[in-house]
């Protein structure tokens, strides 16, 4: 038998349009990108800084500016934590694109003739025939300036403790007060941040769908499908993305915990009569530190007929602004195609995107903030942070929509006008992405006959192929010197 025999497993992370494969053996973990990274007294290309760890301050890499790729970050984006004897580094990607299982002589090797490449390989994903790239930990970990976690007690932070060979890789989550531990192949991807909106589809198992590759997915409360009762239905949520042939289908959980690998004696039969679900619950795994798991059974989630059905009911998106937004336009009215530009998306009732540059940075809304009287009817009040004073704008108010401050997952997103700042609030971050084209904003006496305050906006289409879609853009910046006009008004 040749040395390319067999088949590995790859987890597949998405950094901006390049797709990058890594050893399952050497993702440990998958943690949120946290909105700022400690300095490290060393500067090296792609070093954005360090987080901690479990205690560990671990150095964090960008590989965007290797890909010559726009190296902004967001609240969607996730670190990933790389293992390689011994050693340790976080790598920052925007999202986790699934695990895949890859003939080994299907990997197209690559070599130079001189030193090691950071790329070693590529291959084709079966799945969707994309092309992608096998990422040499190694060679990263050797780049000149680089920093690593080099450390003994690295082994009880990150490694397994037996050969992966004689282990079952699974993906550790937590609904609620109940853990779960799944298969990694049976991960489509992973959504760090998701909405979930209700729809003719509720009911006890389905909460309703999100959106996600320009289509609206069913979203699956994990615990009312295995009758273990509910998960809890909180503001912020992640999901597991499951591919059925015949659509997608979303798990909503509470945390994804990591990846561990559990050896064979470790997995313990569930007795007889303590769960309803034997056909979708095979085992209980305990951990140390992280407590007892439910272990699904081998094919659970691909030979459940109630999620087979509904992964048939993917609803393709619409070309279409949501809530009415018209695409129609007057005769002086033109589409610039030329636009590249990055826009961040956020929920206010409907997906909005809006400039990225326009924002100087991102925070959770504070829990307390000064309230003063006489104040803008969108402005909620005045928070101080690093030595500036930030006015709090209810960005729904202030575009005569529904309010966006009401539930936990609130972000603020920060806009600098002349020496003021303004913090417009927004009900939920989404994700950074490009924009293709943009219509310019509507004239205003023919956007005021609109029902929707959205259509008086400008309009750009994001996304390519299926997740394409066309969203208002709002112009902070604008919108920030109109209240600093206000402010100026009224102080007059």
């Amino acid at each position: 038998m040749s040395a390319e025999a067999g088949e590995s497993t790859y987890g597949v992370l998405r950094i901006g349009e390049a797709q990058v494969a890594l050893p399952i053996s050497r993702l440990r973990e998958v943690v949120p990108c946290p909105s700022h990274f400690a300095k490290l007294p060393t500067r090296a290309a792609g070093l954005l800084g360090a987080i901690n760890v479990r205690g560990k301050v671990l150095p964090v890499f960008d590989l965007r500016e290797t890909l010559e790729q726009s190296l902004s970050l967001s609240e969607t984006q996730v670190v990933a934590l790389l293992y390689q004897e011994g050693k340790a580094l976080g790598l920052v990607a925007d999202s986790l694109a699934g695990l895949t299982i890859v003939e080994n002589e299907q990997i197209n090797r690559m070599a130079a003739h001189s030193g090691e490449l950071l790329f070693s390989g590529s291959f084709v994903r079966h799945e969707d025939h994309s092309i992608v790239s096998v990422l040499s930990i190694q060679a990263l970990m050797s780049q000149p300036g680089i920093p690593l976690l080099n450390d003994a007690q690295v082994a009880n932070m990150l490694e397994p403790k037996v050969a992966i060979g004689q282990t079952r890789a699974l993906m550790l989550l937590r609904c609620g007060e109940v853990g779960i531990a799944m298969d990694v192949t049976d991960i489509h991807t992973i959504l760090p941040i998701v909405s979930v909106t209700p729809s003719s589809l509720n009911s006890a198992v389905c909460r309703g769908v999100i959106t996600h590759a320009g289509k609206e997915i069913p979203a699956v409360d994990p615990l009312a499908l295995m009758s273990l009762g509910q998960t809890p239905p909180e503001a912020s949520c992640q999901a597991l993305v499951i591919n059925y042939e015949g659509g997608l289908v979303a798990l909503l959980v509470n945390q994804v915990i990591e990846i561990a690998h559990a050896r064979p004696e470790e997995l313990l039969p569930i007795p007889a009569l303590t769960v309803k679900r034997r056909d979708m619950l095979s085992h209980t795994l305990t951990l140390p530190d992280r407590g007892q798991f439910l272990v699904l059974a081998d094919n659970a989630l691909a030979n459940d007929a109630q999620l087979t059905v509904l992964a048939s009911l993917n609803t393709e998106l619409a070309k279409q602004p949501t809530q009415g937004l018209s695409l129609t336009t007057s005769g002086a009215s033109t589409v610039d195609r030329s636009v590249n530009y990055s826009v961040i998306t956020f929920d206010l009732g409907s997906e909005v995107a809006a400039k990225l540059d326009h924002v100087v940075e991102v925070m959770k809304l504070p829990e307390h903030f000064a309230e003063l009287p006489g104040m803008h009817a969108a402005v909620k009040g005045l928070v101080s942070l690093r030595g500036r004073s930030i006015a709090l704008v209810d960005l729904g108010e202030a575009l005569n929509l529904q309010a966006a401050h009401d539930d936990d997952a609130s972000r603020v997103l920060v806009v600098k006008h002349e020496d003021m700042h303004f913090g417009f609030i927004v009900r939920q971050l989404h994700h950074v992405e490009n924009a293709t084209w943009e219509e310019p904003a509507r004239e205003a006496t023919k956007a005021a006959k609109s029902p929707n305050p959205l259509n008086r906006h400008a309009i750009v289409e994001l996304g390519v192929g299926e997740s394409q879609r066309t969203l208002p853009l709002v112009d902070l910046k604008k919108l920030a010197a109109t209240l600093a006009g206000t402010q100026a008004s009224c102080a007059a």
